[in-house]
């Protein structure tokens, strides 16, 4: 006797219709898994590219392929992004593994919707993943955006060779701390950063919305996060031995005043602690820990940038995100 049907016979009348949902949810669930990895077969065997082998599949299977599917099939793993060592993934996203890789998949899935909701979806798009890492977030994108269109760049030589050799479907290329990009005017449909305008100076950050302005087309968007009002809060808490959801070392020299920050963020203030981050790369000229409240953007974005939405809730990014769209012209 199958699982389901011994659930059944043992739930109350009220449940029958529950368990019978989560049954046939549970039995479609399998059947896209076992399509997928079907399809993965042949598409290795042909050579084909991720865009080619699984564009069109449901995020829920392109998350598990991820997650599950690189260990347990071959194919699978010869189609995706190889991860880098565990030691460089904690090291620089403070996560690693599965945890890692789902705190991205919702990155991805947030960006992803934003180029749906004003841009016609993000399979038409030019994208670039500004400050790649070490590629945890632009491994989704190569389901979406075929080579020649998906790019990273980072300003730590050794992550932008590292996702280089792991993902030979997008263009990796290396950036200085501030402008130029090697990129046309009006070349890009959508430039998304996660973390990395959670640490720029405000010379940087203004710097790098000037070139963001030039690469993208009119209309094209930018999709960034920073830190929230509450890690002021955190870093304070974890100064002082309090639990905290943050305790790198960078955090425990940030936003000393908390009190004084705190008013500046809501003042719409760029509040910014110089702190760098080890070595010449990360320098403290133009990286520390920085909260980017709305009103700062919503400010010092208008001339090239509409603010088109401002996200502050922890269900959907551990950060806050900003969204902004290219105006047509400079005003």
């Amino acid at each position: 006797m199958t699982l389901w049907i011994q659930q059944l016979r043992r739930a109350p009348s009220d449940r029958v219709s529950d368990v019978l949902r989560a049954s046939v949810t549970s039995a479609r669930r399998r059947a896209r898994i076992a399509s997928a990895l079907a399809r993965a077969a042949v598409a290795d065997r042909r050579g084909s590219s991720p865009a080619e082998a699984f564009s069109g599949l449901d995020e829920a299977t392109w998350e598990w392929l991820h997650l599950h599917g690189m260990a347990r099939s071959r194919s699978v793993a010869n189609l995706l992004p190889r991860l880098a060592p565990e030691d460089i993934q904690a090291r620089t996203t403070g996560s690693s593994g599965r945890q890692s890789l789902r705190e991205g998949f919702g990155f991805y899935s947030l960006v992803r919707d934003q180029a749906a909701l004003h841009l016609g979806g993000i399979d038409r798009c030019s994208v670039l993943d500004f400050g790649c890492g070490w590629g945890r977030i632009l491994r989704f994108f190569v389901k979406d955006v075929p080579k020649g269109r998906l790019f990273g760049t980072d300003v730590v030589p050794e992550l932008a060779a590292l996702t280089r050799s792991t993902n030979p479907w997008a263009t990796i290329t290396l950036n200085g701390p501030l402008p130029p990009l090697d990129f046309p005017d009006k070349s890009l449909d959508l430039v998304y950063l996660y973390s990395v305008f959670s640490h720029l100076s405000e010379e940087a950050h203004a710097a790098w919305m000037n070139e963001f302005a030039r690469i993208l087309r009119p209309g094209g968007l930018v999709v960034a996060t920073t830190w929230p009002r509450e890690y002021i809060e955190w870093c304070a808490a974890a100064r002082e031995g309090r639990p905290s959801p943050v305790h790198h070392p960078a955090a425990l020299r940030a936003f000393p005043e908390t009190e004084r920050w705190l008013a500046a963020y809501d003042a719409g203030e760029f509040c910014h602690t110089a702190t760098g981050a080890g070595g010449n790369t990360l320098a403290a000229d133009f990286y520390g820990e920085t909260c980017v409240p709305r009103g700062y953007a919503e400010r010092h974005w208008s001339g090239q940038f509409d603010l088109l939405d401002f996200i502050d809730d922890r269900a959907q990014s551990f950060q806050n995100v900003l969204v902004g769209r290219r105006r047509e012209s400079d005003g």
